[in-house]
C-alpha cells in the first residue's frame, strides 16, 4: 500500500470518528394511561418522554426541541391540558394539539418527562395520539428521524357508575355522593331527572335550566349560568321556590325573599324583585343592617341622596310643609328638612302653583323658602306648590310638595261652612241647613255680620233659630241672616234654618258671609263662600220592616249576632256596596251614611254590619227596581241609617215587590212571594222564620238547591263563608273561598314570616265570622265556619270537600 493510499484511509477514519463524536439523536416516545377512559372522566393521561440519546457529552440545547402532540378531537374535544411539564413551556394549545419548547437543557443519556391530561368527551376509539419531534431551526446534527415520531391510542368508553346522578361519573367526581358537587368530567346529558329538576344553589332555577341556558343548549355557553352559584341565574327561568339566604346584590334582602316575592310564590311575579339588582327589592323585606357598602353609597332613585341616608331610597319624595307667619313680616321654613333631596348647587326648587299671592323665594343651597303675605291674606290659610329637582342627572329627577301657610294678623277673618241634616226626604218633608261662621282672625269681629243664602227653586224657608244672636228673613228665594254680636278670635257661631221641599229633585246649596270688620269679605261680591251641600228629595217612597240573621255572626246560644265589628270601630259610616271591594253587590242611588252615635248603641239593637235590600219587579224578579243599604242589628232587625226606623226606599211607588237581602260575605236570598209595600212601616217580614217562603232556582237548573238558607236549630240564617266576589261557597276546588282567606293572610305586608296563624284586623270580606279578625289557622279561625257549612249541608251526603253551595237568586 503506497503512502498516499494510507493517508487517504487515515483521513477517512478521522472523518468517521469526527462525525460519531458530534452526533446527537433526540427521540420522542408517548404512552397512554389509561388506554381506555370513561366518558366524562377528566383523568385521561398521556406520558411523553423526550430523550437525548447522545453517547458523548453534548446537551440538547435550551429552546431547541419543539415536540407536537396531537389528540383525536372526536374523542377529547378541546380538553387537552398540560399536567406536568417542568423544564418546558407551552408554545400553543388549542385543546386538541399542544406544542412545547424546552426551557432546560437535556443532558446526554437523560430524558425529560411530560404528562398531558384530557377528558373523555365522546364515546369511541381506539384512535391514535401522535407525538412528533420538532426543532427550533435545523435538526440536531446526527439526529435519527426514525425516532422523531411516536404513537399511542386512546378509547373513550360509556360512563361508569354515577352514584349521585350529577352527570359526573364516580371515577372523576370530587364528591361521588354529593349531587351538588361535580368536576370537569360532568356531561349534562348524562345527569338524572332528579338532578335536572333539583336546585343546588337555591336560586329557584333548576340545575338543568342553568346548565343549558335560555336556549336549552349546553354547548352555547353565553346564556348558561352556574347551577352551583346563587348569584348566577337568568331570572326569567325561575320555576321553583328559592331557598338561598344569601344577598347577591347587597340590598339587605335575601335572594329567596326577592325571587319568591311578598306572597312567597315565585310564579306570581307581580311582587317579585331581582336578586341581582340592588335597586330592585321590597322595602318590607329589607334589613338595613345587612346592606352592603355598595348599596349604601348608591343612589337608586337618583335624587342626589345616597340610599343609606335617603328615607325613600327607591322613590324621590318631597313632603308637604306648614308655615305660620303674620302680615308685615317674612316667614321661612326649610322645605328640604322632610324631603329626600339635599341642599346643593345642583338642586333646583321652583314654584309650581298654589293660592298664595304674596312674595315667595327659594334657596336650593339651604333648602329654605320665605314668604311675605298680602294684607288680604290675614286670618287665612294659603298654599305654595313647589317642584324640587336634582339636575346633576339627565333627565332631572323631581318631586312635588305643598307648603300650607297660615297668615295671622290684626283683623278678623270670616269663613263659613254649611251642613244639611241627614236622612231621606220626599215631597213636602222639612229638613234643615246649619250655617256656621268662623272667625279665623286674631281679633274679634266688629259690626254687622251678614249671611246670604239663595235657596234653589222648589225650597221654601220655614223658620230659623233665634237664640244664637242671629235674625233671618226671606225675600223670594234669598234668605238673609244678620248678627251684630261679636264673634271672638278663633270663635264661631251657627244659625239653623228649616226649609220645606215643595218639589222633588236634587237640591244644591251654598251660602256666603261678609262684614264684621273682615278686610277682604266686605260685601256680597267678596263674601267668603261655603261648601256646596246636596239634598235629594224623592217624589214618593215605600218602607219595609225586615229581619234576617247572618250565619257568620250568629250565636245560637243567645239567639243574637255578635257586634265585634262595631265595638272595634271597624264599621264604616258610609255604606260599602256598589264600589271598591264590594262593587259586585249592586247599589242604586247616593250612598247611605250613618253617624257615630248610631254605632255607639249597645245591647240587642247594637249594629252588626251594613246589608243591602233590593225591591224587585213582581212580574219579573230578575229586575231590580230599587235598592238601599241598611243597618242590621244583633237581633236581626234591618233599620235605616238613624238606627231606629224601618228601611225607607225612595222614588218607588206603592206596589207589591219581591224582596232580596244581600251581605258582603254571605249568600243572598229573595222572598218567594211579592209583598205589598207603602210609605208606612208594614208588618214584619221575618226571613229567620221557616214560615216565610224563600225563592229557589228551578230544579232543572244545575245551581238549584232546596236550602237557600241555613237551618240553625229551627232558625234560618244566610249561608256564610263567601270570601270571594261570586255567587257560591266552596271549601276546595277552583275559586274556593279558603284560598281567598289565605291570600289575605299571606300577602299582608306585616306577615313577614308567612305564618298561617297570623291575624289581620279590619273590615274585610275574608273575615267570615265577622269578629274583626281574619285568621287562616288557630283559635277563632275563619276556615272552620266554611268547613262546617260544607260538611253539614243537607245535600252533601258524601261529605265532599268540593261540594258547592249556590246562591238562590234569579
Amino acid at each position: 500500500m503506497n503512502i498516499l493510499k494510507k493517508i487517504r484511509i487515515l483521513l477517512a477514519c478521522l472523518t468517521l470518528f469526527s462525525v460519531k463524536i458530534k452526533a446527537q439523536d433526540v427521540s420522542i416516545n408517548i404512552i397512554n394511561q389509561p388506554a381506555t377512559l370513561t366518558q366524562g372522566s377528566a383523568l385521561g393521561r398521556v406520558m411523553v418522554d423526550i430523550c437525548n440519546n447522545d453517547g458523548g457529552s453534548r446537551n440538547a440545547a435550551v429552546g431547541k426541541l419543539r415536540p407536537l402532540i396531537s389528540f383525536p378531537s372526536s374523542l377529547v374535544g378541546n380538553t387537552v391540558v398540560p399536567i406536568t411539564f417542568v423544564g418546558w413551556t407551552v408554545l400553543s394549545n388549542d385543546g386538541q394539539s399542544i406544542r412545547l419548547e424546552n426551557t432546560v437543557a437535556i443532558a446526554p443519556g437523560e430524558c425529560s418527562h411530560i404528562v398531558l391530561g384530557y377528558t373523555g368527551v365522546n364515546i369511541g376509539g381506539p384512535l391514535t395520539v401522535t407525538g412528533t419531534m420538532g426543532f427550533n431551526g435545523p435538526q440536531t446534527v446526527g439526529n435519527l428521524t426514525g425516532n422523531d415520531n411516536s404513537t399511542t391510542s386512546i378509547t373513550i368508553a360509556a360512563g361508569g357508575t354515577d352514584s349521585d346522578g350529577d352527570g359526573d361519573p364516580d371515577v372523576s367526581d370530587p364528591a361521588a355522593n354529593d349531587p351538588c358537587s361535580w368536576g370537569v368530567g360532568q356531561v349534562v346529558a348524562n345527569a338524572t331527572l332528579v338532578w335536572r329538576n333539583a336546585d343546588c344553589d337555591g336560586d329557584g332555577v333548576t340545575n338543568y335550566a342553568e346548565a343549558t341556558g335560555l336556549d336549552g343548549n349546553p354547548a352555547t355557553t353565553a346564556d348558561n349560568t352556574d347551577p352551583k352559584s346563587a348569584c348566577s341565574l337568568n331570572i326569567t327561568q325561575v320555576t321553583l321556590m328559592a331557598t338561598s339566604s344569601g344577598d347577591c346584590d347587597g340590598d339587605g334582602v335575601t335572594n329567596k325573599d326577592e325571587i319568591n316575592g311578598l306572597d312567597r310564590n315565585p310564579l306570581a311575579t307581580f311582587d317579585n324583585t331581582n336578586p341581582l339588582d340592588l335597586c330592585s327589592y321590597n322595602a318590607v323585606d329589607q334589613v338595613i343592617a345587612n346592606t352592603s357598602q355598595t348599596w349604601r353609597t348608591s343612589d337608586c332613585d337618583k335624587d342626589g341622596n345616597t340610599n343609606f341616608t335617603d328615607p325613600n331610597p327607591k322613590s324621590p319624595t318631597a313632603n308637604n310643609d306648614v308655615l305660620t307667619t303674620s302680615f308685615g313680616s317674612t316667614g321661612s321654613v326649610n322645605v328640604l328638612l322632610n324631603d329626600d333631596f339635599l341642599p346643593n348647587i345642583t338642586l333646583s326648587i321652583t314654584r309650581s302653583g298654589g293660592t298664595a299671592q304674596g312674595t315667595v323665594t327659594f334657596s336650593p343651597t339651604t333648602g329654605f323658602m320665605t314668604y311675605s303675605p298680602l294684607t288680604s291674606e290675614q286670618g287665612s290659610t294659603v298654599s305654595v306648590s313647589y317642584i324640587v329637582c336634582n339636575t346633576a342627572v339627565s333627565p332631572s329627577v323631581c318631586a312635588n310638595a305643598v307648603v300650607n301657610i297660615t297668615v295671622t294678623g290684626s283683623s278678623p277673618r270670616l269663613s263659613i261652612t254649611k251642613a244639611v241634616s241627614s236622612g231621606l226626604y220626599s215631597l213636602f218633608d222639612n229638613f234643615t241647613y246649619t250655617l256656621t261662621v268662623n272667625n279665623t282672625g286674631s281679633v274679634p269681629t266688629s259690626g254687622m255680620i251678614i249671611i246670604k243664602d239663595t235657596l234653589q227653586m222648589g225650597l221654601a224657608l220655614v223658620s230659623a233659630t233665634v237664640n244664637t244672636g242671629w235674625g233671618c228673613s226671606a225675600s223670594g228665594q234669598l234668605v238673609t241672616c244678620t248678627r251684630t254680636n261679636s264673634i271672638p278670635a278663633g270663635g264661631s257661631s251657627s244659625v239653623t234654618i228649616t226649609v220645606a221641599a215643595l218639589q222633588a229633585g236634587t237640591f244644591y246649596n251654598k251660602a256666603g258671609v261678609y262684614g264684621g270688620g273682615d278686610p277682604v269679605a266686605i260685601n256680597g261680591s267678596t263674601a267668603a263662600q261655603s261648601n256646596v251641600t246636596t239634598t235629594f228629595v224623592a217624589q214618593f217612597s215605600v218602607r219595609v220592616t225586615l229581619k234576617v240573621f247572618l250565619k257568620g255572626a250568629y250565636n245560637p246560644t243567645d239567639g243574637l249576632m255578635q257586634d265585634n265589628l262595631r265595638s272595634q270601630g271597624l264599621i264604616p259610616l258610609v255604606q260599602p256596596y256598589g264600589k271598591g271591594a264590594y262593587a259586585d253587590i249592586p247599589h242604586i242611588g247616593p250612598d247611605e251614611i250613618t253617624t257615630s252615635d248610631v254605632l255607639a248603641v249597645t245591647g240587642n239593637n247594637a249594629i252588626v254590619d251594613w246589608v243591602s235590600v233590593e225591591l224587585r219587579d213582581k212580574n219579573n224578579p230578575t229586575s231590580i227596581l230599587a235598592s238601599r243599604s241598611g243597618l242590621i242589628q244583633r237581633d236581626g232587625d234591618i233599620v235605616d241609617v238613624d238606627g231606629v226606623s224601618c228601611l225607607r226606599l225612595m222614588n218607588i211607588s206603592n206596589n207589591s215587590y219581591y224582596i232580596a237581602i244581600r251581605h258582603r260575605n254571605h249568600l243572598a236570598v229573595m222572598s218567594a212571594l211579592s209583598y205589598p209595600l207603602s210609605d208606612a212601616c208594614f208588618n214584619l217580614i221575618d226571613f229567620t222564620s221557616p214560615s216565610v217562603s224563600i225563592y229557589t232556582k228551578p230544579n232543572t237548573d244545575p245551581e238549584f238547591s232546596a236550602y237557600p238558607m241555613m237551618d240553625v236549630g229551627g232558625i234560618r240564617a244566610l249561608w256564610g263563608g263567601n270570601a270571594s266576589p261570586d255567587r257560591f261557597v266552596i271549601y276546595q276546588g277552583p275559586n274556593n273561598d279558603r284560598t281567598f282567606v289565605g291570600s289575605v293572610i299571606l300577602t299582608d305586608p306585616n306577615n313577614t314570616e308567612s305564618l298561617n296563624n297570623y291575624m289581620v284586623n279590619g273590615y274585610l270580606r275574608a273575615d267570615l265570622n265577622l269578629d274583626g279578625n281574619t285568621i287562616l289557622q288557630g283559635p277563632n279561625n275563619d276556615i272552620n265556619l266554611l268547613f262546617n257549612e260544607i260538611f253539614t249541608h243537607p245535600e252533601n251526603a258524601e261529605k265532599l270537600n268540593n261540594f258547592i253551595i249556590f246562591q238562590q237568586l234569579p
